[in-house]
C-alpha cells in the first residue's frame, strides 16, 4: 500500500477547498488533508499535522501564500538548525529585550518547545539541562 501524503491546505473558500478533495479522490491518491484557512490554524498544521504537501490559495483576507511560504522556511530552518545540533535539550538563556525576543522566535520557528527552553539564568539553565 501507498505512503499516505498529508496535505495542509490554506484555503477560505469551501467550494474550492471541496474541488481539491474531490480531484485527489478521483486520482485515487493516498492522502489526508486538512484544511485551513488562517494564520494561526496554518501554523498549528505546520506544528502538528506535520504535512508532506502543502496547497496554498494565493491571497486569503488576513493572510497569503507568500507569508504562508516564509512562515514555512523560517521553521524548516530553525527546525533544521536544531536538528543539527543533534542535542536532547537547548537551553537558551539571556536578559536582554532582544535575546528573549531573538529565543521565543527560535524556539516557536523550530516546533521544538519540548527540547528548547528560554531561561532567565545561566544556572538554571544547567539545572534544566541536567534534569
Amino acid at each position: 500500500m501507498p505512503a499516505l501524503i498529508k496535505i495542509l491546505h490554506l484555503e477560505d473558500n469551501p467550494s474550492d477547498a471541496d474541488l481539491v478533495k474531490r480531484t485527489l479522490q478521483r486520482a485515487n491518491l493516498p492522502c489526508e488533508i486538512k484544511v485551513v484557512d488562517s494564520k494561526i490554524d496554518f501554523q498549528n498544521a505546520l506544528k502538528y499535522f506535520s504535512p508532506s504537501v502543502i496547497l496554498s490559495d494565493h491571497t486569503l483576507p488576513q493572510f497569503n501564500s507568500a507569508e504562508a511560504l516564509r512562515i514555512t522556511n523560517v521553521r524548516k530552518a530553525a527546525g533544521n538548525a536544531l536538528k543539527l545540533l543533534d542535542y536532547d535539550k537547548v537551553a537558551l538563556f539571556g536578559t536582554s529585550v532582544f535575546h528573549t525576543i531573538l529565543a521565543r522566535i527560535i524556539i516557536l520557528a523550530s516546533g521544538m518547545s519540548h527540547k528548547v527552553k528560554l531561561l532567565n539564568t545561566k544556572e538554571a539553565s544547567v539545572k534544566w539541562l541536567n534534569a
